[in-house]
């Protein structure tokens, strides 16, 4: 008896973790209505510039970004006008565990319990709607030489990091890489060489087709780099010069596969 008890109480278990994530998936997998994505905010340094972006922070800076998914959207001619909707929350004081620089699956696996715990605690904020997916925006300022770090998303986890830049002139630069990490949560893949940087051909190009092939003139949204030559980029420097090409689409669910 004691042991169909201890079975029963684990299957309520599996059953109220695995529910939540299937339902989650599904949510976000059909598109069946817009997706709420909460940015919180958090300084990454002390630096003057830092707090004066943090403070100047409005949810309109962000339209920019559900514009970009309404007009790729309409692209591929998807049901809803508007799929994406940005809330700007109140910042938030406590930096996210970064991913260890030895890769090794034990370290990842542990990286990635100590995130899911961390994002757990810091996005619930009383009396907002709650949020699809979180993406947190760690800002700091750049000063002797600009200096990228990777952002991430989990996609089980529901929630990203965005390291962004503090200062008007890093807005648009900032947009693309929230959008991009934004696709990560929805299944999109990296599509460019890890290494090298380099675009992959086709699937990070915004028009593997073009004729000639280069330059291209505009980058895919998950390369994040506009191809000039073979072995030649340049980043994306805004949200008009990149678009969600046929790969992208079917990855997240927009376009049936070929």
């Amino acid at each position: 008896m004691f042991r169909q008890v201890r079975i029963l109480i684990l299957l309520l278990i599996l059953l109220a973790v695995a529910v939540p994530a299937a339902w989650y998936h599904y949510k976000l997998w059909s598109w069946k209505q817009p997706i709420v994505v909460a940015v919180i905010p958090i300084a990454g340094d002390d630096h003057p510039t830092t707090a004066k972006t943090m403070a100047a922070l409005r949810e309109d800076d962000f339209i920019a970004v559900e514009q970009f998914f309404s007009r790729e959207a309409s692209r591929y001619r998807f049901h809803l006008l508007r799929p994406i909707r940005i809330q700007l929350r109140e910042p938030v004081d406590s930096l996210p565990p970064d991913p260890p620089e030895d890769r090794g699956v034990i370290n990842m696996v542990v990286w990635s319990l100590r995130f899911r715990w961390w994002a757990a605690r810091q996005a619930p904020q009383y009396g907002m709607e709650p949020a699809d997916l979180n993406l947190f925006m760690v800002y700091r300022t750049p000063v002797k030489r600009v200096e990228y770090t990777h952002s991430y998303a989990l996609r089980k986890t529901r929630a990203g990091v965005v390291k962004a830049f503090s200062g008007r002139r890093w807005r648009g630069r900032n947009q693309v890489i929230l959008a991009h990490e934004l696709l990560h949560l929805f299944g999109a893949s990296d599509k460019y060489d890890l290494e090298s940087g380099q675009p992959l051909f086709p699937l990070g190009y915004a028009d593997p087709e073009q004729q000639p092939l280069f330059p291209q003139h505009l980058a895919e949204i998950m390369a994040g780099r506009i191809p000039l030559g073979p072995q030649r980029y340049v980043l994306a420097d805004n949200l008009n010069q990149v678009l969600i090409n046929r790969f992208t689409a079917v990855e997240i669910g927009w376009q049936e596969a070929p």
